[in-house]
């Protein structure tokens, strides 16, 4: 099936009522990576640019493919697979729930729909999750890994839980990769600075 802007917007809504609430289905284990520091996101994206591709600093966690590598959060541990949901290239969480909920982080990986764009993405992705009930504010647009990324913050229920969500979207080689940092709203300032921080060290390895 052919994924349409919509729909990647859909599974990664799913992905956030179905991490945070419980522990994710699949192996989860422990990595030491220390984070880099955080940083202010850029107020516009540039061009897109060709990133050439980097080899992996030492301690850094990569993806399932490879594609790319990151700082865990101190303290995290990794998860390997989220039940019900295709596409997760890599997803990791706090150890303990904070609120009432695992503060996470997953990165999807999809085909990328012809001739989209991230305005096109995040205003796909800002509708759905309107239409799931959530309030949608927007945010700074920023480089990962020296590509182009454009996102929204919102905060809603799940599961009874109030949670905040910042969501960031990038299109390279073909595929749209989708970061998605879930929290419970009164961890929203420490979370934004954790996923800063984990951006900031993001570099693609091919």
């Amino acid at each position: 099936m052919t994924s349409t802007p919509r729909s990647i917007a859909l599974l990664a809504i799913s992905t956030l009522a179905l991490t945070g609430c419980s522990a994710a289905g699949g192996a989860a284990h422990t990595d030491t990576s220390t984070p880099t520091s955080s940083a202010t996101a850029t107020t516009s994206v540039p061009a897109p640019t060709t990133v050439t591709p980097t080899t992996a600093p030492t301690g850094s966690t990569a993806d399932k493919n490879k594609d790319f590598a990151l700082a865990l959060p101190s303290g995290w541990i990794t998860v390997d697979k989220v039940a019900g949901v295709g596409g997760l290239a890599l997803g990791m969480r706090s150890k303990a729930q904070e609120d009432g909920y695992y503060t996470n982080i997953t990165v999807l990986r999809q085909t990328a729909p012809d001739t989209v764009t991230l305005t096109d993405l995040v205003n796909q992705g800002s509708t759905a999750m309107r239409q799931e009930g959530g309030t949608v504010s927007t945010i700074a647009d920023r480089r990962i890994g020296g590509e182009p990324a454009k996102g929204y913050a919102s905060d809603r229920p799940v599961q009874g839980v109030k949670v905040s969500q910042t969501q960031f979207y990038v299109l390279r080689a073909g595929k749209v990769y989708v970061i998605t940092l879930s929290c419970s709203q009164p961890r929203r300032t420490a979370a934004t600075a954790t996923l800063t921080a984990l951006l900031d060290s993001w570099v693609w390895t091919r």
